[in-house]
């Protein structure tokens, strides 16, 4: 698992993301920078639905199925993670990712929604994948037949293990000890959505899917909105804070330790730009989908899905800003593999740069009480308060050996009480509970106890329980489009079973090879789309 993890988080940092900005300089001047003036065009797009042309949704109920698709519960958990640890700066991150996505997203719906020259037909358009596979350079075709293979995957993996594993989270919030029924449940709904939006019940189905959505992320949006309100000054503030921090790194606030500039790069990469590139080669087949009077119409409206992401991940961003939710302690728990060991406390980055304060040595917890002083745990950002360790609901009984604050060693007592060393997995056995710095969903959850109350907060994770299954019905939507027949009807319910395999926890694999698939994905789809660049540019015309 941990090769797997190394190998993802590669990926990631040194392909996907430079690709990703590469391709992205490279259309946005190629297609005349499509963010900056065809974002009118595309607000007007969406409501320009077209009753005689093909498709089984309006282009705004296209739009909506994009956006949950990218968002899901995943961009809202990953996003609360990245403000959690990095502060406000990784909004400035956000931002840019956004604006480089705009021309991405217009030039896979230009593409999907037209057949190569001379090659008109359904089979040779209507997905990214079939406009490859239909591509006369055979390089452009593998890429086309690699996009419709990884998709199936991606629907069931990457929805599994990243939307699953925020519902996870987020059902904990909700009602701790009911996490698994909770996302079962959301899997169940997905299920039907999918099949509602897939427009086999007729389009009724498909409006009702859209309607549901729009009211989650509403929900989502008002709820976050009043979190700001709790101390605007302090959220406005957050905006050129952003910035700053950024570049510079962010300083340390309340028990929150700060965040180094090249810390909050690499956390952007880690958990703000997957949810957005996750979608890159299914995007394509939502848009086509939808009545639109010109491909290039819709190629404009398609960009309205990236603006509402930044939007709605900016308002929640800013919502945690203005209560201090991510650098005020909550009770909370992580597990043993997840915490660190320090002889004295760290309030700075400075400090916890500090190589002498990490602690080295044997530590033996007894009854749930670590027999060693002077000792601090601490998690990513901060330390805990008066932690307790607990196994199995039960005080916990162990020893571990440390090295520099990481635990290299662990040991258990059998059955005569003689310590015997047990394998690392072990470690995820084992919680650390006591007052810490949140992260994921709970960041959520402070953020609106303290702008809103309770009510508010279950609100909140309703909405993301319910953004939960729409993503994943426009997921299956999307994936069930590359294939035809009775295989594109299974297809329709892979995210289904990857958020019932994430409640049932027999798959823990499940986020990291989802997260290795869907990085593959995306750059195999994005190195297809610059490939066509030039003919993007020809399908944009002059008058772009």
């Amino acid at each position: 698992m941990h090769s797997i993890d190394t190998l993802r988080d590669g990926l990631w940092a040194w392909v996907v993301g430079p690709a990703f900005a590469l391709g992205a300089l490279v259309l946005t001047f190629l297609l005349r920078a499509p963010q900056a003036v065809r974002l009118r065009e595309g607000f007007r797009a969406c409501f320009a639905d077209d009753a005689t042309a093909g498709g089984v949704m309006p282009p705004a109920t296209a739009v909506v199925f994009s956006l949950t698709a990218t968002w899901g519960s995943a961009a809202a958990v990953s996003a609360a993670t990245a403000v959690a640890l990095g502060g406000a700066g990784a909004l400035a991150w956000l931002w840019l990712f956004g604006a480089l996505l705009l021309p991405v997203r217009y030039a896979e719906t230009l593409l999907a929604r037209s057949a190569p020259p001379g090659q008109a037909g359904r089979a040779a358009r209507g997905t990214l994948g079939a406009r490859l596979s239909a591509d006369p350079s055979p390089i452009l075709r593998a890429l086309g037949q690699g996009v419709t293979v990884l998709l199936p995957i991606a629907a069931l993996a990457w929805v599994g293990g990243a939307h699953g594993g925020a519902l996870m989270d987020a059902s904990a919030q909700l009602s701790p000890g009911n996490e698994g029924l909770l996302t079962i449940g959301v899997a169940v709904l997905a299920g039907v959505l999918a099949w509602l939006a897939s427009g086999r019940a007729g389009t009724g189905g498909v409006t009702l899917v859209g309607w549901f959505s729009v009211v989650a992320v509403l929900a989502l949006l008002g709820v976050s909105t009043a979190a700001i309100l709790h101390e605007p000054s302090r959220a406005l503030g957050g905006i050129p804070r952003a910035f700053e921090d950024a570049f510079a790194g962010a300083e340390g606030a309340g028990a929150f330790s700060g965040a180094l500039a090249g810390e909050i790069a690499g956390l952007a990469v880690a958990h703000v730009l997957p949810p957005m590139l996750s979608t890159l080669g299914l995007d394509g087949a939502l848009q086509d989908a939808a009545r639109a009077r010109t491909s290039r119409l819709q190629a404009s409206a398609s960009m309205m899905g990236p603006l509402m992401h930044v939007v709605l991940a900016t308002v929640l961003g800013l919502s945690f800003i203005a209560t201090g939710a991510f650098h005020r302690r909550v009770p909370g728990s992580r597990t043993l593999a997840e915490v660190t060991f320090w002889r004295s406390a760290f309030e700075t980055v400075s400090q916890r740069q500090e190589s002498d304060r990490a602690f080295t040595g044997t530590v033996r917890v007894l009854d749930g009480e670590a027999r060693a002083r002077p000792l601090e745990v601490a998690t990513e950002r901060g330390t805990i308060t008066s932690p307790r360790y607990v196994e199995d609901g039960r005080p916990a009984d162990f020893a571990v050996r440390i090295d520099e604050g990481h635990i290299v060693v662990m040991l258990e007592p059998d059955n005569d009480h003689t310590l015997r060393q047990m394998p690392a997995s072990e470690l995820e056995h084992v919680r650390v509970e006591g007052r810490m710095l949140p992260r994921g969903a709970s960041v959520v959850t402070s953020a609106m106890e303290r702008g809103g109350g309770d009510l508010a907060t279950r609100l909140a994770l309703v909405a993301l329980l319910a953004l939960g299954a729409c993503g994943a019905a426009a997921w299956g939507v999307g994936a069930s489009r590359h294939v035809e027949g009775p295989l594109g009807f299974t297809i329709l319910f892979f995210p289904a079973l990857g958020l019932l395999l994430a409640a049932s926890g027999t798959a823990p694999w499940l986020g990291s090879v989802g997260s290795l698939v869907s990085g593959a994905l995306a750059t195999i789809s994005l190195a297809g789309i610059v490939g066509k660049a030039r003919e993007l540019a020809r399908l944009v015309g002059p008058s772009a």
